[in-house]
């Protein structure tokens, strides 16, 4: 188990994941001679912070305003092998720029006013801020918040970056948070917990093997649920307190329909990255999709109810599968259950990787407008970014394997499921700009809950589609 367990954290790659480039180990190329060089994209994060622009700003306190604790500075009571990494990252901050790091905790019910405040007086309240995406949204289109693209030194093209979430999350020429292992974001990547003992014998393994074949679909998934569910699948009136369910959500049926789709790898626009905001998805697969996730959502298998009434069945033992965040894996071994961990299913065998959906709960960096020093706030963004490179990812991981996860498949999953997050500007965006709600998540939710075609859709939305394009990201 244990020589298992080091491959895994060393990178090693079952077959048949369905995953692009899980696992794999650091590749290499050769020059003209044949001599072996490491690819630009391995180096480490002193090799990057090495490459940034050269500054010292004289012992700067550089505070990042946040509403989620320890993410910035060690919690020095805090197991494992995060803290450590988090004092080494800011050690190698400030080395290269003479900063030092400090983290201000706010409810995020507080931050509006403080920050309306500064913005009014004209004076800045931090370097930078990390609040979930509602919140966020709700900033920037209040004009709180920089675009970060206006950022002197920002470079979200840097290949210590996940491209794709930083594509997923502009708008045009906007860009007004960037999400990244920085901010631990991969806690808020949704991942499908099981209960064995409400499925079949060996469905545990069974489950592990479809999944690392590629082979595991939302289809598969309501087999084993109608099964765990086959009593109340007989009963007109369930009872939501005492029966058991094959699947339910911490989300409302909404928001698990919006993770569903997301998670399918279909996208409304397609490449939003400085270009227009156009309706690019295949209608049909859209209308695909949405069918089979209308198919779950309205079967007698699936739990009623959502947040913690259903985070409670789930713990009591009462649901097979439940969609929510990796965090919730903290609870779920504190119980008894005998319970694994698997990627969000495929919406189907055409879909070539399992992606895993980062929730509104995700907490991204942005930064306050009234910069005295944007410069200044530019390369150290760029130095946290960097100095974050693979080791905080490892480390959030290692602590997981350690205190949560019950073996070497679970490992395996989890892994998984950080490899591939998907974005999506609805969930970013759309509880700030009410105009993007409407062509994002309600235009999806539409096609879901009232079987209207995308098509459809897609037409209709035409004339409010040229609105938000001139006037609120032009």
């Amino acid at each position: 188990m244990l020589v298992c367990l080091v491959l895994f954290l060393a990178g090693c790659s079952p077959a048949g994941w369905g995953i692009d480039n899980e696992f794999s180990g650091v590749d290499k190329i050769s020059d003209e001679s044949g001599n072996e060089q490491v690819k630009y994209e391995d180096l480490t994060a002193e090799e990057w912070l090495g490459m940034l622009e050269p500054g010292d700003f004289k012992g700067y306190g550089f505070t990042i305003a946040t509403s989620r604790l320890y993410r910035f500075v060690p919690e020095e009571e805090m197991a494992g092998m995060v803290n450590p990494v988090l004092k080494k990252r800011n050690e190698l901050v400030n080395a290269k720029y003479n900063v030092n790091i400090k983290e201000i905790y706010y409810e995020e019910s507080q931050l509006f006013n403080k920050l309306a405040n500064a913005a009014l007086a004209g004076v800045q309240f931090s370097d930078l801020l990390s609040v979930t995406m509602p919140t966020m949204a709700a900033f920037a289109s209040s004009g709180y918040l920089l675009n970060l693209f206006s950022v002197p030194f920002f470079n979200p093209e840097a290949s210590y970056l996940n491209t794709e979430t930083v594509k997923r999350s502009v708008v045009s020429d906007y860009m007004y948070a960037i999400y990244d292992r920085t901010t631990f974001y991969q806690e808020d990547f949704w991942c499908i917990f099981y209960n064995e003992d409400r499925l079949p014998s060996g469905a545990g393994d069974e489950i592990s093997r479809i999944v690392k074949e590629g082979d595991w679909t939302w289809d598969k998934l309501m087999e084993y649920a109608v099964y765990a569910a086959a009593e109340v699948m007989q009963k007109r009136s369930p009872d939501y307190q005492k029966d058991v369910f094959g699947l339910g959500s911490h989300s409302d049926k909404n928001g698990f329909s919006i993770s569903a789709f997301v998670s399918s790898g279909l996208s409304l626009f397609g490449d939003t990255y400085h270009k227009k905001l156009s309706y690019s998805m295949d209608s049909d697969k859209g209308n695909a999709a949405a069918d089979k996730i209308r198919e779950i959502t309205s079967s007698k298998a699936y739990f009623g109810l959502s947040g913690e009434d259903a985070s409670k069945a789930f713990l009591e033992g009462r649901l097979a599968f439940y969609a929510y965040r990796v965090e919730f894996a903290k609870k779920v071994c504190e119980t008894k259950l005998n319970w694994g961990i698997a990627p969000l299913p495929k919406i189907d065998e055409s879909q070539t990787n399992y992606l895993s959906y980062v929730g509104s709960s995700a907490a991204g960096l942005s930064v306050p407008s009234h910069q005295t020093n944007s410069g200044r706030t530019g390369m150290v963004l760029n130095a946290i970014l960097a100095a974050s490179y693979v080791n905080l990812d490892e480390a959030i991981k290692t602590n997981y394997i350690t205190f949560c996860l019950r073996d070497n498949d679970a490992a395996i999953m989890l892994s998984g499921i950080f490899e591939n997050p998907v974005l999506d500007i609805g969930s970013i965006y759309a509880k700030g700009f009410d105009r993007l709600s409407l062509l994002t998540d309600e235009t999806i939710l539409k096609a879901i809950n009232q079987d209207v075609s995308f098509a459809y859709l897609f037409l209709n939305n035409a004339s409010e589609l040229e609105v938000i394009n001139s006037n609120e990201f032009r």
